[in-house]
């Protein structure tokens, strides 16, 4: 019996995918099902490519997303790795995700009785 062996793509351009890791992951999505719970947030979509991974959060599914964080590979000659969009709108960069999920949390708010 004869084997037949498919290339399925080259190696090396495989290799230079950028994608989150788990711990990014996790960050993300940790925001995110707290965002769900408060009914927020609907819905995410995690696409990976040899440019930039994104993560894009949606408020339903009929509309495009209200929120991007993406991911450039290390070296780029862009500002920062990580960023958050808002449609065109950068709204935070930085060199970690954990700076850029910054714009997430809730501001803090002086109550008066």
């Amino acid at each position: 019996m004869m084997s037949n062996v498919i290339r399925m793509g080259h190696q090396a351009a495989a290799r230079r995918v950028v994608a989150f890791n788990r711990r990014e992951l996790s960050q993300m999505l940790s925001i995110y099902s707290d965002r769900v719970m408060r009914g927020e947030w609907r819905d995410y979509a995690i696409d990976h490519g040899p440019a930039v991974a994104s993560f894009s959060i949606y408020r339903d599914s009929t509309n495009g997303p209200i929120y991007t964080i993406v991911k450039y590979p290390p070296g780029s000659q862009r500002k920062g790795d990580f960023m958050v969009k808002s449609g065109p709108s950068t709204l935070r960069r930085g060199s970690t995700l954990a700076d850029v999920l910054t714009v997430f949390r809730p501001a803090l708010r002086l109550l008066t009785t």
